[in-house]
Formats: structure tokens, C-alpha cells, sequence
């Protein structure tokens, strides 16, 4: 089994190169919900208080959606550093029956 790049990089390249992606993820984020608003707005008032409104909505979904990332990114990582395989894989089962759960049922919901 080939060791793990977490445990032989530098903790600051593996800052940089974890963080810049989600950086850039929320900068895009927030650059399409203005620009949204702007072409909204030039619809009615309606329709940019109707954008407003959701908008908490969106900043929730994304927040159970990163908060759920962020725990089971600690998960695994910790039995990566314990080398326990069965316990990674068992983390990544579940999140592969969140990502399932999330985008197959959960909008049918809505």
C-alpha cells in the first residue's frame, strides 16, 4: 500500500492546495448570485425580492452540503492516519449514499 500524500507533504502546500478550490468555488458562488440579482432587477421588484427570499434557502442547502464535507473529511482522514482501510471505506460508502440521497430523492421532495 503506497503511503498516504496527507501524512508526506508539507502542511503548507497542502493548506494552498486544499483551500484555493473552495476559495474559488465560493468566489464564483457569490459572483453568479450578484450577477443573478442584477438581471433580476431588471425584470421587476418582484422578481428580486422574490430572489432575495431564496437566497437564505440557497445559503442553507450549501451549508448542510459543506458542513456534511467537512465532518466526514475529519472521519476520514483520521483512519487514514490510523491506517484503519475499513473504516475509509465504510465513510466513503456513506458518503456516496449522501450523495445519493441528496441529488436522487431529496429533490423530489421539493
Amino acid at each position: 500500500m503506497e503511503e498516504n500524500k496527507m501524512g508526506t507533504i508539507p502542511v503548507s502546500r497542502l493548506v494552498i492546495s486544499m483551500a484555493l478550490p473552495l476559495m474559488l468555488s465560493l468566489l464564483i458562488n457569490s459572483l453568479y448570485n450578484f450577477v443573478d440579482s442584477v438581471f433580476v432587477a431588471r425584470v421587476s421588484e418582484d422578481a428580486l425580492t422574490a430572489i432575495s427570499l431564496a437566497a437564505p434557502m440557497q445559503l442553507i442547502v450549501s451549508s448542510l452540503g459543506l458542513g456534511n464535507a467537512v465532518g466526514l473529511n475529519a472521519v476520514i482522514s483520521r483512519a487514514l492516519g490510523e491506517k484503519n482501510q475499513k473504516k475509509v471505506k465504510d465513510c466513503i460508502l456513506l458518503v456516496d449514499f449522501k450523495q445519493y440521497f441528496m441529488y436522487r430523492i431529496c429533490p423530489d421532495l421539493f
